[in-house]
């Protein structure tokens, strides 16, 4: 088993649903900080880098002008708190950067809530530089972990896969992070929450109904050579 395997598998254990099911509403910064404990955890001379260097996207794939998916998908030149940038010079960041402690970038982190396509498109990004670049801040990556966490009940990533008008879009973004993390044999696991309703807890007469949805279930996948795969 190689370092990268054992890494998707600790975290996978990490994040275990009888931790997930106590947090209600939007669990962005929760799990960002579930993933950074995990990995201090994992070494002791570990480090995490948040505020993440923008990353600039020169390839075609993050061209707002001339986007190469249908424009329903392209959410970058939209999505201002994910894009910090005109479209001529798109540049992105992620949520955090796993190291060693010499400050070599080991991983990198997204936690996001079902902009499935933009995100591992974006990861993919990440990887083309560390191809391009394998002298640069990036040069040393070796893996990648996504957590999406939908905000709607019973919102799975397999459901996501198939989905009328989604299925096309999601697959080209998946062909382009095999493409970029097989060049030098990147692991990439990714985690997706499906959430329930519990009306017990944050009752409505005091809370919408986004404070209602509760982590229910864990799906776990990891991007192998040539295909996705559930673990």
């Amino acid at each position: 088993m190689s370092k990268n395997t054992t890494y998707g598998k600790s975290l996978l254990d990490f994040l275990d649903i009888k931790k997930l099911n106590r947090i209600y509403g939007n669990s962005h910064s929760t799990l960002i900080g579930l993933c950074v404990d995990w990995w201090l955890k994992r070494g002791k001379d570990n480090l995490v880098l948040e505020g993440v260097p923008q990353l600039k996207a020169v390839s075609d794939k993050l061209n707002c002008e001339n986007p190469p998916y249908p424009d329903e998908m392209r959410f970058r030149c939209k999505a201002k708190e994910l894009i910090k940038s005109d479209a001529k010079n798109p540049k992105c960041v992620c949520d955090a950067l796993f190291a060693n402690n010499d400050g070599k970038i080991k991983g990198l982190l997204e936690v996001e809530g079902t902009k499935y396509a933009y995100i591992l498109e974006k990861v993919a990004e990440y990887f083309r530089q560390a191809n391009e670049n394998q002298n640069g801040i990036y040069g040393g990556l070796e893996f990648a972990v996504v957590v999406f966490y939908p905000t709607t009940e019973n919102n799975s990533f397999e459901n996501y896969l198939t989905k009328k008008g989604k299925k096309e879009n999601i697959q080209e973004a998946i062909e382009y992070l095999f493409e970029q993390k097989n060049k030098k044999n990147r692991n990439v696991y990714i985690i997706n929450i499906i959430k329930k309703k519990d009306l017990e807890k944050f009752k409505k007469k005091d809370y919408s109904d986004y404070y209602q949805i509760v982590p229910n279930e864990i799906e776990r996948y990891e991007l192998k050579e040539n295909s996705l795969e559930r673990i």
